[in-house]
C-alpha cells in the first residue's frame, strides 16, 4: 500500500502566530533601543551642562584671582567695575616685551621675576566677565542664543571671545572684609558703587547653564523647568523659565588676594 505524503508547509493560523510573535519581539527591541537612547541623549545633555558651566567657573576664577595684581605698587591695576552681571579688571602682569626674542611676550625675567612696568595697557592685562547676549547686563540672557563672554585687551584694541556656550544665567556678588554684599540694588544694574571698589575681598559667582538650543534637549514625559535658580546669597539669579530646557547652577566663591 502506498501512502500519500503529508504536506510540510504552514498553516494561515501558524503563520499569523509566528507574525503576532516576530512583532512582540521587535517592539521589545525597538523600545528597549528608544530607552537606551534615551539614556544616551540624557547623559550627553548632563555632561554638556556641567562642562559649560565648569568651564565658565574655572576660565573666571583663574583670572579674577589676579584681579589688581600690582608687583611694583604703582596703584594702577584694580577692579573698574563690578555689576550684578559683570565685571571687569585689571592686572599688571607683563611689560608687553619679548626681551629674549623668542616671539613671545615675557612674563618673568631671567630671574624669574614678573616681568611687569607699573600699567595695565600690555597685552591680557584688562579683562572684562559678561553675557554676550545682555542688552541691560542684569546677568540673564535675553535669548537663547547666549554664551559667556571674556573682553581683553590685545594691546591696542577690545577683543571678544566666547569661551562657554548656552549661558542662561551669570552672577556676581561682591563682599567685603566681613562678608557683606557691597552691591547697590538701587542702581540701574545693580552695582558696587566706585567709592567702595576698593573695598571688595571676595567675589561670589553663579551660573546657570543650559543643554542646547533645540527641543531635542528637552525634558521627558513633557516636564517642564519651573525652578527658580538663586546664587549663594538665596536671591534668584533666574526665574523659572516655564520650558522644556534642562539646566543646571554651579557657584563658587574667589577670594581677591591683591585687593
Amino acid at each position: 500500500m502506498i501512502f500519500g505524503r503529508k504536506n510540510g508547509g504552514f498553516t494561515l493560523v501558524e503563520l499569523l502566530v509566528a507574525m503576532a510573535i516576530s512583532s512582540i519581539v521587535l517592539g521589545i527591541i525597538y523600545a528597549t533601543y528608544q530607552a537606551q537612547l534615551k539614556s544616551q541623549v540624557t547623559q550627553q545633555q548632563v555632561v554638556e551642562m556641567q562642562q559649560n558651566a565648569r568651564a565658565a567657573i574655572y576660565a573666571m576664577e583663574r583670572e579674577i584671582r589676579l584681579a589688581a595684581y600690582d608687583p611694583t605698587e604703582s596703584g594702577v591695576p584694580q577692579i573698574t567695575s563690578a555689576q550684578i552681571g559683570s565685571i571687569t579688571f585689571t592686572m599688571d602682569i607683563h611689560n608687553g616685551l619679548d626681551d629674549d626674542s623668542d616671539s613671545a611676550v615675557d612674563e618673568f625675567d631671567e630671574r624669574g621675576r614678573p616681568n611687569v612696568d607699573g600699567d595695565v595697557n600690555d597685552n591680557l592685562e584688562q579683562i572684562t566677565y559678561r553675557l554676550s547676549n545682555d542688552a541691560d547686563n542684569d546677568g540673564i540672557a535675553d535669548g537663547l542664543n547666549c554664551n559667556l563672554q571674556r573682553r581683553y585687551w590685545d594691546g591696542a584694541a577690545m577683543q571678544s571671545a566666547d569661551i562657554s556656550q548656552n549661558i542662561d544665567a551669570l552672577n556676581f556678588v561682591y563682599l567685603n572684609q566681613n562678608g557683606v554684599d557691597l552691591i547697590d540694588y538701587g542702581l540701574t544694574p545693580p552695582s558696587v558703587p566706585a567709592g567702595q571698589l576698593a573695598n571688595i575681598r571676595s567675589v561670589q559667582i553663579t551660573t546657570v547653564a543650559r543643554a542646547g538650543e533645540t527641543a531635542r534637549y528637552a525634558l521627558p514625559n513633557n516636564e517642564t523647568d519651573d525652578k527658580n535658580y538663586t546664587n549663594q546669597q538665596g536671591a534668584v539669579i533666574l526665574p523659572a523659565q516655564n520650558d522644556r530646557f534642562r539646566r543646571i547652577v554651579l557657584s563658587s566663591e574667589i577670594l581677591c588676594r591683591n585687593l
